[in-house]
């Protein structure tokens, strides 16, 4: 749990970083890879952790738009990331509520 939004920032940078070089490491063969039988695909997964980087700051009161598929999740998920990131800086900045841009 986090205390500040510092603290989220901090670590935020952190698992950033180490989510894209996940995703960089998927191949065409392994999105359509289960977890598990009859479970996710490792494409609708990292399709998920890219949607999460929208929707729970949006339940905060954050509102961040999810980038557009750019070829890969991994450069997906960085923009994403990116927007995020900016829009807590923002937010940060002005003390109040703010949207991506």
């Amino acid at each position: 749990m986090y205390r500040t939004i510092a603290d989220f920032t901090q670590d935020f940078a952190y698992e950033r970083e180490m989510t894209r070089k996940l995703l960089e490491n998927l191949t065409e063969a392994s999105l359509s890879q289960a977890v598990r039988p009859g479970g996710r695909t490792l494409g609708k997964l990292a399709a998920h952790i890219i949607h999460t980087l929208v929707e729970m700051p949006g339940v905060a009161g954050l509102r961040v738009e999810e980038a557009p598929f750019a070829g890969s999740f991994a450069a997906q998920y960085a923009e994403t990331a990116r927007r995020l990131s900016d829009t807590v800086a923002l937010f940060l900045a002005s003390g109040g509520p703010v949207a991506s841009r």
